[in-house]
């Protein structure tokens, strides 16, 4: 079963792009296509990268009004966006206790944050797998020791880390994954991520709220909005555009990598991504049969009230629904209900299902907190499950 996933607008091809992708695939292998696939370590996993023909700033985002908006450190700071978005409610009283604090408020969303903080740690050897690996057995732990006894008694974040790494060990001590990349590479793998998070996080020790509305939002608005102009405009060259072109080259690939035993393809797509792959299923492949859609945080819906689709039609409305395009099988609609750029598709389209996903982010942060989290993962693979 081919999987293709979409990323949506604001990515770019950093030094950590292939580790983040690395990461965020473990997760899927080991989380959402569990019971899925016969196989999952074996998945085949298509990932288009179309960041490189979406929006360039030409003045650097001179445009923002007012140069305060640079004063609070750079846009790019993900450690700060992961507190942003799992820790904004929390409290602590030193930068070196955030992810401790995070842990007494609950341990499920302290696991998210170390292990989405590991998914864009450099520690010098390549961790995805093994992440995955690990953040299975730190899931089942957290399921079972939701306020575990020794939170009392560590005092800091390398303190919290070195006793959940140390009671994980102790629940499954060895494992194929972590052998192969070292246990003590684990280990300082993840204790190198509880330190990048407490390095960002002064700002909370005052008012986590207001240092979460900092002003990376605006300008994160500004790609968000010239990504999504971006790819109206070349969408409508005679060819689709270099973005439809590279998106729709990955789903073919995927299409063809069917298999007599494993003839079903998915498509996960995140954001602007999810009217990326809409448009492409719908306008420019619609011969390519997709068994689960699932968009992530996504505009489809707003798309289609807008009739920004290229086959989009302006006679069909409320209160008629737009049938569900026949190449896709299953239509899942993931929404976090903090995500203000999350939109419902079942009251626009026929025969997609809207389901809720709280990742407990404030509503400034919750639309990039997804594909990081085991949590989300875990809670994918159930919605899959149970539309079979």
């Amino acid at each position: 079963m081919p999987l293709v996933f979409v990323h949506g607008v604001n990515v770019r091809k950093d030094s950590d792009y292939a580790e983040n992708e690395n990461a965020r695939d473990g997760l899927f292998r080991k989380f959402a296509l569990n019971r899925v696939l016969a196989q999952p370590a074996n998945a085949i996993i298509e990932n288009p990268y179309w960041g490189q023909f979406a929006a360039k700033l030409a003045f650097d985002n001179a445009s923002l009004p007012d140069e305060k908006y640079q004063e609070f450190g750079t846009a790019g700071d993900v450690f700060e966006e992961i507190l942003t978005e799992l820790a904004a409610d929390v409290q602590a009283p030193a930068q070196d206790q955030i992810l401790l604090a995070l842990a007494r408020k609950s341990m499920r969303r302290a696991v998210d944050a170390l292990w989405a903080a590991g998914a864009f740690t450099d520690s010098g050897a390549p961790a995805g797998k093994a992440l995955a690996e690990t953040a299975g057995i730190a899931l089942d732990y957290v399921e079972n020791n939701p306020r575990p006894a020794w939170l009392n008694d560590v005092s800091d974040n390398d303190d919290f880390t070195e006793r959940l790494l140390s009671e994980l060990q102790a629940c499954q001590p060895k494992t194929r994954i972590a052998e192969a990349f070292g246990l003590d590479d684990v280990w300082n793998h993840l204790k190198t991520a509880a330190t990048n998070l407490a390095n960002s996080a002064a700002a909370f020790t005052v008012n986590p709220a207001t240092r979460a509305v900092r002003p990376w939002v605006n300008s994160k608005v500004s790609l968000f909005l010239g990504d999504v102009f971006v790819y109206l405009k070349s969408r409508d060259e005679p060819s689709g555009g270099k973005i439809v072109a590279e998106v729709q080259g990955a789903f073919e690939k995927a299409n063809q990598a069917r298999t007599a035993g494993d003839n079903k393809l998915i498509v996960v797509a995140h954001s602007m991504g999810g009217n990326i792959s809409y448009d492409i299923l719908t306008s420019f492949v619609p011969k390519i049969e997709v068994d689960l859609f699932v968009t992530v945080g996504s505009q489809v819906g707003l798309f289609e009230e807008l009739k920004l689709f290229r086959n989009s039609d302006p006679t069909v409305v409320a209160p008629a629904v737009v049938p569900r395009p026949a190449n896709i099988k299953r239509w899942i609609n993931v929404m976090d209900p903090n995500d203000i750029l999350a939109y419902s598709t079942a009251r626009i389209f026929g025969e997609s299902v809207d389901t809720r996903l709280d990742n407990g982010a404030p509503v400034w942060a919750a639309h990039s907190a997804y594909f990081y989290q085991p949590t989300f993962h875990q809670r994918l693979n159930k919605q899959i499950l149970e539309g079979r």
